[in-house]
C-alpha cells in the first residue's frame, strides 16, 4: 500500500478546490456577451400589440430599438420607440395609444442587463430594459389623459452560443401581463405599468409582437 504525504495530499486538495471554484466562477459569470466592446446595435420589429386589463391598442408601424453594448452584461443609451406614424390609432379603453410625441411612444435613456430567464433544459436568456430613474415615460392618451409608464421590460434574446451580427428579440404577454417579469433567481418582479400621476388609475400592460431583429455592428456571441 502506498501512502501520500500530508504535503502532497494538501497540494492535491488545493488543486481540486481551485478547479471547482474556477468552474463555479465561470458558470456564475454566464450568460455574457463575448466580443469587442463598445458595439452599437439597431433593432426593428413587427407591429406590437399592447394589452391592458381594460384596454388594447397596437402600434402598427412597429418597434425600433437602438443602443450600445458596452460590456459582458451591459447595454447603455438604449431607446425603444413604438410607432403608429402613417396609421390611424385604433386603441380602445382608458390609456389607449398613450404617446410621448405625435404618434410615437418613446422610452429613452434606458440601460439594459443580460441574464438568465430560464437556465435548465431549454435555456432562455433575456435582456432587462429599465431607466435609471422612474418613470419610463410620460404620455398622453387619446382622451388627453396625462399618464406615465413605470417599471421595465424583460425580453428574450437569441441565439445563444453562436457568434453572429443578428439576434432575435420577442415580446410576449398573457392576459395583460408580460410573460417574463423576472430573471432567474429573483423574487422581485419587474412589472410594466401604466397609471396616472396619483396612481388612482393603474393597470399592468403586456406587449407582444411577431419578431424583432437586432443587428450588431460587430459580430458577438451570447455565451450561456
Amino acid at each position: 500500500m502506498r501512502f501520500i504525504s500530508k504535503s502532497a495530499l494538501g497540494a492535491l486538495v488545493a488543486v481540486v478546490v481551485m478547479s471547482v471554484v474556477g468552474a463555479v466562477s465561470a458558470s456564475a459569470a454566464l450568460p455574457e456577451f463575448k466580443g469587442t466592446f463598445p458595439t452599437r446595435f439597431e433593432a426593428r420589429g413587427s407591429a406590437p400589440l399592447f394589452q391592458g386589463k381594460t384596454s388594447m391598442w397596437q402600434y402598427h408601424a412597429g418597434v425600433s430599438i437602438t443602443g450600445t453594448i458596452t460590456g459582458a452584461k451591459t447595454l447603455e443609451k438604449v431607446t425603444i420607440a413604438f410607432s403608429n406614424e402613417g396609421f390611424e390609432n385604433e386603441g380602445t379603453g382608458w390609456g389607449s395609444d398613450c404617446d410621448t410625441e405625435g404618434k410615437k411612444l418613446v422610452f429613452s435613456g434606458l440601460g439594459a442587463s443580460l441574464g438568465y430567464i430560464k437556465k435548465e433544459k431549454a435555456t432562455i436568456v433575456g435582456l432587462r430594459f429599465a431607466p435609471s430613474t422612474q418613470p419610463l415615460a410620460k404620455c398622453t392618451d387619446y382622451l388627453s389623459n396625462k399618464l406615465e409608464y413605470t417599471g421595465g421590460l424583460i425580453v428574450p434574446i437569441g441565439p445563444i452560443n453562436t457568434k453572429t451580427t443578428k439576434f432575435t428579440l420577442k415580446f410576449s404577454q398573457h392576459e395583460g401581463k408580460n410573460e417574463y417579469r423576472s430573471l432567474e433567481g429573483e423574487t422581485k418582479l419587474t412589472p410594466f405599468t401604466l397609471s396616472n400621476s396619483t396612481k388612482s388609475l393603474e393597470q399592468e400592460v403586456g406587449i407582444e409582437n411577431g419578431e424583432t431583429t437586432l443587428d450588431v455592428e460587430k459580430a458577438i456571441e451570447i455565451a450561456a
